[in-house]
């Protein structure tokens, strides 16, 4: 890892009350103070690079490797250090897939602890040709079941029973979604 000289380094003042407003009713400068807040606090974070992260090391070079270390992708993997390993192999899975995109990105990032789950599970639903936000928001509601979920989506849609009652069904018990699909799929018939 490059030495960082922290000696530069500023505490940033989120307080928005020392902002000058431009005109006591204007939303606008409301806003602008927000997003000028909200500047300098990723400004804030992405100057402090962490102490001894083997995990942002090797997440840092599994990118390099495979020619997927751009600024973005760095600064997300600084973001969450503890994470950037397994973040690194979710976005090269999601690129093998032709689906790393914004919003698929956006379910690794809002729960990094579970990020190998929900990369099968948009992986699954990827090739079951049901990657849409409806079942990418039903993955984010039991991340850590994501995969299981998705399989059970995948059998539904199979079966051609893929429908919001039966989302729901196995909502109710994500970490079972397989058995419940294949069960539904004997009701059916």
């Amino acid at each position: 890892m490059i030495p960082i000289d922290n000696s530069s380094k500023r505490k940033a003042d989120f307080s928005i009350e020392q902002q000058p407003a431009k005109h006591p009713r204007s939303n606008s400068s409301v806003d602008d103070r927000i997003e000028a807040i909200a500047c300098e606090a990723l400004e804030a974070l992405l100057s402090q690079e962490p102490e001894n992260s083997p995990s942002l090391d090797r997440g840092t070079e599994i990118l390099k490797a495979n020619n997927m270390l751009t600024e973005t992708y760095h600064n997300i993997l600084r973001i969450f250090p503890d994470h950037a390993e397994m973040l690194a192999h979710g976005f090269l899975a999601l690129q093998e897939q032709n689906i790393l995109r914004d919003e698929n990105i956006n379910v690794l990032l809002q729960h990094p602890e579970h990020i190998h789950n929900l990369t099968l599970g948009l992986r699954t639903l990827n090739t079951t040709g049901i990657l849409t936000g409806e079942n990418r928001e039903l993955l984010l509601q039991h991340p850590e079941h994501a995969q299981i979920l998705a399989e059970g989506l995948k059998t539904l849609f199979g079966d051609d029973i893929l429908t919001t009652e039966n989302r729901n069904a196995l909502l109710q018990y994500p970490e079972y979604s397989q058995y419940l699909a294949e069960a539904l799929t004997i009701l059916e018939d």
